[in-house]
């Protein structure tokens, strides 16, 4: 059962796996058009680049058996928002 912790550690993984390239806006967690949680990542513009680089799954273990096998899979959203500016 997909949680929000395990939405959370997902999210923590894509963090780590694109680091921080000066197309990323931010990563967070969304739901997805089913209801469950998805990681959605942030960026100025969708490319072909971005969409390489960007992973659509992210599996992980179940924070409830975090010994366990890679058993929990996240969808990954790629929204374009544009630049971000201070006002």
């Amino acid at each position: 059962m997909k949680t929000r912790e395990g939405a959370r550690a997902a999210r923590d993984i894509v963090i780590r796996h694109l680091a921080r390239p000066p197309w990323l806006r931010g990563v967070g967690i969304t739901l997805d058009d089913k209801g469950g949680y998805a990681v959605q990542v942030n960026v100025q513009s969708i490319t072909p680049e971005i969409l390489a680089i960007v992973p659509n799954h992210i599996h992980i273990r179940p924070p409830t058996h975090p010994s366990g096998p890679l058993d929990e899979s996240y969808p990954v959203v790629v929204r374009a928002v544009g630049d971000i500016v201070m006002r």
